[in-house]
């Protein structure tokens, strides 16, 4: 699976289209990453109608500084930011699902968008702890926000800091499962799934038909051809061995027209062991 996704990011590919192509897509989506979660934040304090004092956008973050009155709206900025891109990357996943069903299609190159937009969605709580720790943004920065409030309160950071890391590793548990689900079972209509499932599966999961294999609906419309014109219609079972040396039961159905009052081989039909129906040439 991570062959699949970074396939065209190799080194050796930096000058085609594929890897330029691909670099612009994982740059655009890092903004949309951190576009989406502070926006959703933004919006669910205008919903609680919490005073926002700043809101700045920056080349890695946006500062929303924000006069929350109790903790649980606190609590609820977080989570919105955490589960933001988690619900766009969903949403994506039913476009796609949809555009399926009802189309019959969808391009590729949207699968390899939703795919790393799921991995931005899995690593965005990480990349907001590592630029806020970077630019000392330890007031207002969403990992440090539970372990001051309790901190003014107990003068004990240890309930804060397990109440964000338990958030964050439930958000990263479900939007990973999300992800893993996407990737096996709908990324290019489980491309990576099939591909498993022919590397490791056994003989006798695989359909392989033989060069003249045919239909038992083919063999009944064949023979009620045959009985609407003069000809002789013969079944007999053969006891035939095989390569090992095997006994085998084969059903023989040999169809013989009538010409000139002789008979003539027309078509010859037998049923394997294994239930397939194969046409002699």
């Amino acid at each position: 699976m991570t062959d699949e996704i970074f396939i065209d990011l190799h080194w050796r590919q930096r000058k085609s289209i594929q890897f330029q192509t691909t670099l612009m897509v994982i740059t655009f989506l890092f903004f949309l990453r951190m576009f989406v979660r502070y926006v959703a934040q933004y919006l669910v304090c205008l919903a609680m109608k919490v005073p926002i004092t700043n809101f700045t956008p920056l080349w890695y973050r946006f500062d929303l500084v924000y006069a929350a009155w109790n903790f649980q709206q606190q609590v609820a900025v977080v989570v919105v930011g955490l589960l933001a891109n988690t619900i766009i990357f969903c949403i994506a996943i039913l476009i796609a699902k949809g555009s399926k069903l009802t189309l019959q299609c969808f391009p590729k190159v949207w699968h390899v968008i939703i795919c790393w937009f799921g991995i931005f969605a899995i690593l965005d709580p990480y990349i907001v702890l590592f630029f806020d720790v970077v630019s000392s943004n330890h007031i207002n920065g969403d990992w440090f926000k539970f372990p001051q409030h309790f901190y003014v309160i107990y003068e004990d950071y240890s309930i804060g800091i397990y109440l964000i890391l338990l958030i964050n590793f439930v958000c990263t548990f479900v939007t990973s499962f999300i992800f893993y689900q996407w990737m096996v079972y709908w990324y290019q209509n489980g491309k990576i799934v099939d591909l498993y499932r022919r590397l490791n599966g056994h003989q006798k999961e695989f359909f392989l038909p033989y060069d003249q294999e045919c239909s038992l609906s083919y063999l009944k419309w064949t023979i009620a051809s045959a009985k609407k014109r003069p000809s002789v219609i013969m079944s007999e079972r053969r006891k035939i061995k095989d390569r090992l040396g095997v006994e085998r039961v084969l059903n023989f159905i040999t169809i013989l027209k009538i010409e000139n009052h002789i008979l003539k081989r027309s078509r010859l039909f037998y049923k394997d062991f294994d239930g397939s129906i194969i046409e002699v040439p």
